[in-house]
């Protein structure tokens, strides 16, 4: 077996030209093979071989030493067993993890431009800067995002969903082909297809025929052989896991047409397709887990409203609010309306809000003078033309949300978090501030999710 890796390895050294430019009988063109052998997919394939190659011989050694330590292996057996880690340590070191976290990294930042085009609010939007931060390693924005992520409605899930599997697709579609590329090398079940079952790389790796060897050898010692992962029908996944998302989301909602139909049974159908597969290679709970927390994630998801579900409800709702007696009080009543647009120009003014969750809350023009608002959530919170005068924001979190226009004059910021918050120039500040606030100036034309016409 030693043989048939030396064998493999030499031929993944240099590969001959794709594996697609010769199946049967098929001839093709001088340009063609020229244009083929530019493009064959050998990306990666190399470090996925050695890593299946010296994972086997790891556990083979292992199997051997055994069998030494309890007298059951005899001459040939020691010797086989020298040979096992000749081999193992003439093999190429495994790459430096840089290069996985440089793909973490690229996910993060194809993933912040996929957002950017698919949100008309990127500017103030949490998912957006908190990817950015990510791929710095910093702690902190994880958990950040993780807290953007809780209370996000079913639309923001969606695009982040979307924006962050398509970004891994295809940051890691490369990689995938040379672990496919591996999987041919090695004879792997399935690996080879009729239509490159004749090709010249084919043809060799089934006459190492590695896959039945290594087989052979762990059914003799009595030993489970190392499953490799599924990561290329993972990856392909990750392409269907945002069409899954929407379709799941529209049908719970009852919002479902006839595209978000056709999206989801296509969708369903790949799912299936990718479970099969995954089920014949029986490493198929990674996959399953994956559509299961898409599924969880579509199905818990808030609704948004959209059209009228956001014009204005009945005035009594918002007369609860500001006719409540205490903090509890206050507390029950936003919470009922606050996916809403019925707290807009709310009459708040010197009440009691400390520590309050008033994340995403609309308070669009809403009077909010002398306010006690001392560590209460109003991340991604709308606040445009807001009344914020001597209003006590000590200790609140006020990332990402939009300020603009919002009188803060006189308001205590002290310990306040307002990283990422959108201000222009309307927005009237408290001495010192917003330099070194964390605050963004957003351009005029910018949108975000509580715009609406001024006047």
């Amino acid at each position: 077996m030693l043989c048939a890796y030396h064998a493999v390895l030499g031929l993944a050294l240099d590969p001959p030209v794709s594996v697609k430019a010769v199946g049967g009988d098929r001839r093709v063109s001088q340009l063609t093979t020229h244009a083929l052998m530019k493009v064959r997919p050998t990306f990666a394939h190399s470090t996925f071989l050695v890593r299946h190659i010296r994972g086997n011989l790891q556990v083979i050694g292992r199997a051997y030493s055994r069998r030494l330590a309890t007298g059951q292996l005899d001459e040939n057996g020691r010797q086989e067993l020298v040979r096992i880690q000749r081999f193992e340590d003439s093999l190429p070191p495994a790459p430096p993890r840089f290069v996985a976290l440089s793909l973490l990294i690229l996910t993060v930042l194809l993933a912040q431009t996929v957002l950017s085009l698919m949100t008309s609010w990127v500017e103030l939007n949490p998912f957006g800067a908190q990817l950015t931060r990510l791929a710095s390693a910093d702690a902190s924005s994880a958990y950040d995002l993780a807290g953007a992520l809780l209370h996000a409605g079913g639309g923001q899930l969606w695009v982040f969903v979307m924006s962050l599997s398509l970004a891994g697709y295809v940051v890691l579609r490369g990689p995938i082909s040379g672990f496919r590329m591996a999987r041919m090398l090695l004879n792997a079940p399935r690996a080879l297809t009729r239509r490159n079952r004749s090709s010249p790389l084919a043809v060799r790796a089934q006459h190492w025929d590695v896959y039945n060897q290594e087989q052979a050898l762990f059914a003799s010692l009595r030993n489970g052989q190392p499953r490799a992962p599924a990561i290329d029908l993972l990856v392909k996944a990750l392409f269907v896991a945002g069409f899954w998302f929407y379709g799941v989301y529209v049908l719970r909602i009852g919002g479902a047409d006839v595209p978000s139909l056709i999206v989801l049974g296509l969708a369903a159908l790949r799912f299936l397709w990718l479970l099969t597969a995954a089920m014949r290679r029986k490493q198929w709970v990674a996959l399953l887990a994956g559509i299961a927390v898409a599924s969880v994630m579509a199905l818990g998801a808030r609704e948004e409203r959209s059209g009228e579900a956001h014009q204005p409800p009945a005035q009594p709702a918002r007369s609860r609010v500001e006719d409540s007696s205490n903090v509890k009080e206050l507390a029950n009543a936003i919470d009922r309306v606050w996916t809403t647009r019925a707290l807009r120009g709310v009459d708040l003014r010197e009440r009691n809000m400390t520590g309050l969750d008033l994340a995403q809350v609309d308070f669009k023009g809403a009077q909010l003078t002398g306010a006690n608002l001392a560590f209460a959530d109003l991340r991604g919170s709308c606040l445009q033309h807001a009344t914020l005068q001597r209003a006590n924001l000590a200790g609140s979190d006020l990332r990402y949300a939009d300020l603009r226009g919002a009188n803060l004059g006189s308001a205590n910021l002290h310990g306040a978090k307002l990283d990422g918050a959108g201000y222009d120039a309307l927005t009237a500040w408290p001495a010192g501030y917003p330099s070194g606030s964390g605050a963004v100036g957003v351009q005029p034309r910018a949108r975000s999710r509580c715009t609406l016409p001024v006047g």
